[in-house]
């Protein structure tokens, strides 16, 4: 949790310890959908966690680019 704390205070987090247990939080509902077999919630999860940490986002496509079939 510290090397966490550290990352949240180099950037401009306004309550890193809130952002910290919400991380936290997001970490275990991923580790029980995974543990239930819903692997729905742990996809979701792992979005919502990925998007708030910003991992992939020169990855991701534009909102307007669609699947080819």
């Amino acid at each position: 949790m510290d090397l966490v704390h550290k990352d949240l205070e180099a950037t401009n987090v306004e309550n890193p310890q809130m952002a910290m247990v919400l991380i936290h939080n997001l970490q275990e509902c991923m580790a029980c959908g995974v543990k239930s077999n819903n692997i729905g919630a742990a996809v979701a999860t792992a979005r919502e966690l990925r998007a708030m940490l910003g991992i992939g986002v020169h990855n991701r496509r534009a909102p307007h680019h669609q699947y080819r079939r």
